[in-house]
């Protein structure tokens, strides 16, 4: 079980506090769709590079744009296929970056889903971003 899924059991329990677990998100390596690797095969991934820009996967909901990420790889395709997006499954690839520099380059309108491996999904609205970017784990 990934890192952040276990943090995230344990906060459940009453085990760790949300601090603890925000602190292993800003920690954890995560994967997220995104369009623009064609240099490597499919549902593979890279690390991104500091300053890279990329095109990362952004569904909609209710009008709002959230960027899927999750805890582990293997979780991407399926979760699509899920939704019935089978093509798409098959088009995107993934980078990984790691939680606190991925909030801290996420776009202030964007909404973070985070896919966790035992299937809980967890939305991280603007405002919750916004606390994270500013130490709010501390």
């Amino acid at each position: 079980m990934p890192k952040l899924c276990e943090s995230f059991v344990q906060l459940q329990r009453g085990e760790i506090d949300s601090a603890s677990f925000e602190r292993c998100l800003l920690d954890s390596i995560l994967y997220f769709p995104c369009w623009d690797a064609p240099e490597q095969p499919q549902r593979s991934g890279r690390t991104t590079a500091v300053g890279e820009r990329f095109d990362p996967l952004i569904v909609t909901r209710d009008d709002m744009p959230i960027m899927p990420a999750f805890d582990d790889s293997e979780m991407i395709k399926p979760w699509l296929e899920r939704r019935g997006n089978t093509d798409l499954a098959n088009q995107l690839t993934f980078v990984t970056m790691h939680g606190g520099p991925l909030i801290s380059s996420m776009d202030d309108r964007v909404h973070l889903l985070l896919v966790l491996s035992n299937g809980n999904m967890i939305e991280i609205d603007r405002s919750q971003l916004a606390r994270l970017r500013n130490g709010g784990a501390a």
